[in-house]
């Protein structure tokens, strides 16, 4: 039982480097020392340090008739002095207390407490104190004290300080019954086992020691099938020698090693990364090593989701950029195009043609939003839809014509998600042709989905608790090479001669967009699995629709683009469907002119802003200050480079509709009929 008062949070500000140093001064001096004053000395220093306590001592109850106890050392000015003489160990006293409760006492408001009043007037003041019990033959034999902490002890002081009253208990055992060994080791051995850190002992490249941590964190089926294992056996064998020379240096040296981390091998060959700290000691008379471990694979791993964030990032920068440039090129070549198509609509071999580069153009849009969804700056367009029907109609069309099936396993009554269709295309699209071209002499796909519940936050993908969808596609291909699997995700990494290196960072950071995630598990000659993890949605499914059609109509548009090849498009189309066009080109133009129509009452029915501008006001900071003059003001939004929610949450920002670049002039006439039928 633990007694405490007012110990406030219990902020962890140890290092892990000093929790295991201090770990292994502890269990190096109850193994070291025979004599209990010597490990009790190490052990007092050690905790007394790590809590940041500024005065302690350390005492034992008289073996006689228990009305005194021995102070063994007492810590007055940081450094110990010995003070031997028996104290008379009054009844009504804090330590007395202790004695006969055996728990542990915290207060941090000592002064106001009704033991202060007990102390003699000589004392030394006390405004916090901390007491352990130490235990013989589970009775209170001693005390572990500490006083005067500035900012006070907290219950992770607590909760340490309890740990090493295990120790300094486990060394008075000792001293006190060594006929009684046995018992005592099983204590020290079950202290070992609670610890999640592995612990072992090596002799002569043997190890003779190992808790049941150790054979969690190298796969064996129990810590004794690990003793006479070579000590640097699960090491890396690239890294076998500097271990074994930091060894022989930590002995000559006589002191611990500091922590480092170290990339190790389970009994099955897995690699499993870990945080180690070394310290010689004495083992059965001879010279021995204890080693602790800990398991940072996680760590690890997540480092790594940071570190191919890091670098998505930078590519980000330049397919962004590139992207939005693209969009606006790709905006006049098609619009002409639109355009053209018109004015040959009755030469058919020329429509033809300019169809037949339509398309072209339509695929390099393509690539573009590729491009845009690598830098994140692709807006999504979520519905809510059946993900049976898309998984179904997505894995058909693309494995049509090739000499692989596809079977589908999908859990009842799947729930929805809600999902950028086209986005999402592309990432199934990805999937399914990387699993095709595994496969040459063909083979069988497997899709399956099924609905999870993750109830902790899953670090390890990064996801949030809730509901989620879980698709995997399976194929039957050669698998991946172990070196190549931690590339997978990683911009521009191939090891197809024409491909790009583009489509699974791309798929990546689509359904990371989504709120999921994308892993991958593959063994050589075994098959490649993607799973995909999704969240599942509460909305109902909706039905799309894309009219087609060029609705003509009139009125006055004001046009803003910075790029004068699209104002002139653009403003082509706009009076080939009737209106009359006025241009400018940044927002500030657009402000200005607005004001002016507005205060000779020739009011504009409509306002195109693009959303980028080199040097000058957008369209977000531009539709402020229309709506300033006019509340009631029509604006579209247009952009090739959306990196907010501006273009799917567009009407919070003010604007009727949105209009994405590259766009023809079916796309601009749609919209344009919808925000003037407003």
């Amino acid at each position: 039982m633990i007694s405490y008062k007012e110990n406030g949070d219990n902020p962890i500000g140890n290092t892990r480097e000093t929790d295991l140093s201090s770990l292994l001064q502890c269990v190096g001096a109850v193994l070291k020392y025979p004599q209990f004053r010597d490990a009790a000395r190490e052990i007092f220093i050690q905790c007394k340090q790590l809590i940041g306590a500024g005065h302690g001592y350390v005492a034992l109850l008289s073996d006689s008739d228990h009305s005194t106890h021995e102070v063994l050392f007492f810590d007055e000015q940081r450094s110990l002095s010995e003070k031997t003489a028996p104290l008379v160990l009054r009844l009504k006293s804090l330590a007395a207390h202790i004695y006969q409760t055996g728990t542990v006492y915290s207060d941090n408001n000592f002064l106001e407490s009704e033991w202060a009043n007990l102390l003699p007037k000589d004392h030394l003041p006390i405004e916090n104190i901390l007491l352990i019990p130490i235990r013989s033959n589970e009775k209170v034999a001693g005390l572990l004290a500490f006083a005067n902490k500035p900012g006070g002890f907290t219950e992770y002081d607590v909760q340490l300080g309890t740990y090493f009253g295990e120790f300094a208990s486990i060394a008075l055992h000792n001293k006190r019954s060594s006929e009684q060994l046995k018992e005592s080791e099983e204590r020290y051995r079950r202290l070992i086992e609670i610890i999640p850190d592995a612990i072992i002992i090596s002799a002569e490249d043997k190890i003779v020691f190992a808790n049941a941590a150790a054979a969690r964190i190298f796969g064996a089926g129990s810590a004794e099938a690990l003793i006479g294992s070579s000590s640097v056996g699960f090491v890396q064998h690239q890294s076998r020698q500097d271990v074994q020379k930091g060894l022989v240096d930590m002995h000559s040296r006589n002191e611990a090693t500091p922590p480092s981390e170290l990339q190790c091998m389970t009994v099955d060959g897995a690699e499993v990364d870990v945080e180690v700290v070394a310290t010689p000691l004495v083992f059965q008379g001879a010279p021995a090593e204890l080693v602790v471990l800990r398991d940072i694979s996680l760590r690890k791993r997540m480092e790594e989701d940071v570190l191919q964030a890091t670098k998505l990032e930078a590519v980000s920068v330049l397919a962004g950029g590139v992207a939005h440039d693209f969009n606006n090129l790709l905006t006049v070549v098609l619009g002409n195009l639109s355009i053209a198509k018109m004015y040959a609509a009755k030469d058919t071999q020329i429509l033809h043609k300019l169809k037949e580069i339509e398309n072209a153009a339509q695929q390099t849009k393509e690539l573009t939003r590729q491009l845009l969804t690598l830098s994140k700056g692709a807006a999504l367009s979520k519905k809510v839809v059946s993900l049976e029907d898309f998984l179904q109609e997505t894995a058909s069309f693309v494995v049509r014509g090739t000499n692989v099936n596809v079977s589908f396993s999908f859990a009842d009554d799947l729930p929805p998600v809600d999902i950028d269709a086209g986005q999402f295309s592309q990432v199934m699209n990805n999937l399914l042709i990387n699993a095709i071209q595994a496969m040459p002499e063909g083979g069988t796909i497997r899709i399956c989905a099924e609905t999870l519940n993750i109830i902790h936050n899953g670090l390890l993908f990064m996801l949030e608790p809730g509901r989620y969808i879980k698709i995997s596609v399976s194929d039957e291909g050669g698998g991946i090479a172990p070196e190549d699997l931690s590339k997978i995700f990683e911009p521009f990494f191939t090891t197809k001669e024409e491909g790009t290196g583009l489509g699974l960072v791309t798929s990546y950071n689509i359904v990371r967009q989504h709120g999921g995630h994308l892993a991958v598990e593959s063994e050589v000659g075994a098959g490649t699995t993607f799973n995909i993890y999704l969240p599942v949605s509460s909305g109902a499914i909706e039905q799309r629709s894309s009219p087609d059609c060029i609705c003509t109509g009139h009125g006055k548009v004001l046009l803003m683009d910075d790029e004068e090849n699209v104002r002139k498009m653009a403003g082509e189309m706009l009076k080939l469907l009737g209106y009359v066009v006025d241009f400018v080109a940044d927002g500030e133009e657009a402000v200005v002119r607005y004001l002016e129509e507005w205060s000779k009452g020739r009011k504009y029915d409509l306002v195109i802003l693009d959303k980028t501008v080199r040097g000058g006001i957008g369209g977000q900071q531009a539709i402020e200050k229309l709506r300033d003059i006019d509340p009631a003001v029509k604006a579209v939004i247009s952009s090739g480079y959306a990196t907010s929610d501006l273009l799917t949450d567009h009407k919070k920002y003010g604007f009727k509709e949105c209009i994405s670049k590259p766009y023809k002039i079916e796309e601009l006439s749609s919209v344009l009929q919808k925000v003037l039928e407003q």
